[in-house]
C-alpha cells in the first residue's frame, strides 16, 4: 500500500462510522495508522498530538482516521484521499440526541438529562455546534469558525 496515498477518514458522528473504523483496522497494520479522538483518556490521540508528530512518523501512515474536519491533511506531506460517511441531517441530530441522553460522562449529558431538554428546546438554546449541521462544518473544514446558524449552501459547496 506504499504506492498509494494516504486514506484520511473523517469521522461523523453518529453517521455510521464506527463500522467504518473496524473494517478499515482489519485492512492495515496497526502502525501504520493514526486514529483522533477528541475525548480524553480515550486510546486514540488528539489532533493536536497528530499535528505535533514528527514529519518521518506522519509519512509512514497509511491512514488517518477519526472525529476531526476537513483540513488535516495540510499535515501530510504527500497528497492524501478523504471518505467519509454522511446521514440524513435530521436523522444524525435525533440520534445524537438520544446519544447524549445515554452517556453520562458526555459533556451535554447533565445539561439534557438533569433538566430533561426537549430535543427542539436543545436547537433552539444552541446547546451544541453539534446540532448546527455539523457534517457541513466538518467536511467544509469550517468547524467552529462560522457561528451557530451560518451555515449556508457556500459553506456546503
Amino acid at each position: 500500500m506504499a504506492d498509494k496515498p494516504p486514506l484520511i477518514f473523517l469521522h461523523i458522528q453518529k453517521a455510521a462510522g464506527t463500522t467504518l473504523h473496524r473494517i478499515i483496522e482489519r485492512q492495515y497494520p496497526a502502525r501504520r495508522i493514526y486514529s483522533i479522538d477528541p475525548n480524553p483518556g480515550r486510546q486514540r490521540g488528539s489532533i493536536e498530538a497528530f499535528m505535533a508528530l514528527p514529519e518521518a512518523r506522519r509519512l509512514r501512515l497509511d491512514v488517518l482516521k477519526g472525529h476531526f474536519w476537513y483540513g488535516v491533511h495540510e499535515y501530510l506531506r504527500q497528497p492524501a484521499d478523504y471518505i467519509t460517511i454522511l446521514r440524513e441531517p435530521l436523522s444524525r441530530v435525533v440520534s445524537f440526541y438520544h446519544f447524549v441522553r445515554r452517556k453520562p460522562e458526555h459533556y451535554l449529558y447533565d445539561y439534557l438529562q438533569i433538566g430533561n431538554v426537549p430535543l427542539g428546546d436543545a436547537i433552539e438554546a444552541r446547546a451544541t455546534i453539534a446540532f448546527d449541521n455539523l457534517q457541513t462544518r466538518l467536511i467544509s473544514g469550517i468547524w467552529t469558525d462560522a457561528p451557530y446558524g451560518a451555515c449556508d449552501g457556500a459553506m456546503l459547496e
